[in-house]
């Protein structure tokens, strides 16, 4: 085998694995999106593709379209950084088709324990990635900000929407601008907009009725939104970076607010209570091995890597 053929053959087995893996990052994703108080965006922070996901969708544009009708596909692809979206909302995709009734059946029946497991997860996240905030008056205004903002919005009480298109586009434009922030759950703006449980609906059974043209107005307005919006977030990103993610950091901390999971619970010492907390505690370990393994993938400190003299 020439070096020139082998080299991509190993190309491909590297890349093989790095597609697995964002196809499981992007699974976490959308299991947190179909969850109110559990943003898919908060995710893509914890496992380390948030920025790249961020610059990869604003990267969309007109010349795109140039790229299209030109015929130019390898072009088309790179631009569009296929080899790490696909992936990715295959994963997305795969979770919110195959989990939204699993995930309804969880909130309905066990919301507290459901709820537990991710506030672990992400008081964990928190504690992980403020450990690189720069240690200033202005970061800590920013997280501050954040997490007011946060626990304030998550207080607020649903309204009501009218059931037209009009009402899915629109939702669809404002819940995906939530989904991509870490801390703001799109679920949870639905919920706000009255939107959530007929978007569940429509998902757990797509060829109902007309809830496929449903999918399609939702998807529309999503696609606008998320495009819109990512590109201000890239821009944000380029010049505040570091207010950015204090303030970020704050709102997944405010979040909390809304997982809360030992509401009602008089007796800390009750099994009730013990096992909340031993879910929570889980989603913490989840997001310490998910962080090494991370560490480990980086080549950064690895205890499973032997020190070579």
């Amino acid at each position: 085998m020439k070096p020139e053929e082998q080299t991509l053959q190993t190309d491909r087995k590297n890349y093989g694995l790095t597609a697995l893996i964002l196809m499981l990052k992007g699974f976490f994703m959308g299991v947190a999106d179909v969850i109110p108080g559990v943003s898919g965006g908060t995710i893509a922070l914890i496992v380390g593709i948030y920025e790249e996901l961020i610059d990869t969708i604003s990267g969309y544009d007109g010349q795109m379209l140039g790229l299209l009708f030109a015929g130019k596909w390898q072009a088309l692809i790179k631009r569009m950084n296929l080899r790490f979206l696909l992936p990715l909302v295959l994963g997305i995709g795969a979770a919110i088709f195959s989990l939204a009734s699993v995930m309804t059946y969880l909130l309905t029946y066990h919301e507290a324990l459901t709820f537990a497991v991710f506030f672990g997860l992400i008081l964990g996240s928190v504690v992980l990635m403020s450990k690189d905030l720069k240690r200033t008056a202005v970061s800590f205004g920013f997280l501050a900000a954040g997490a007011v903002l946060l626990f304030w919005l998550v207080g607020l009480l649903p309204m009501e929407t009218p059931a037209t298109l009009a009402a899915f586009f629109f939702s669809g434009v404002v819940a995906i601008c939530a989904m991509i922030l870490p801390g703001i759950s799109g679920s949870f703006i639905l919920l706000l907009l009255g939107k959530y449980k007929q978007i569940m609906a429509v998902v757990k059974s797509p060829f109902a009725d007309n809830h496929i043209f449903i999918i399609l107005v939702f998807a529309a307005g999503a696609v606008i939104g998320i495009i819109g919006f990512s590109k201000l977030l890239k821009w944000a990103l380029k010049h505040y970076h570091d207010a950015l993610f204090a303030f970020l950091i704050g709102m997944m901390l405010g979040s909390l607010r809304k997982l809360w999971p030992f509401s009602g619970i008089t007796n800390p010492f009750s099994a009730a209570a013990l096992a909340r907390v031993g879910l929570a505690f889980a989603g913490l370990a989840v997001i310490l091995v998910i962080h090494r393994i991370e560490a480990c993938r980086a080549g950064k400190s690895c205890p499973l890597k032997k020190k070579q003299n």
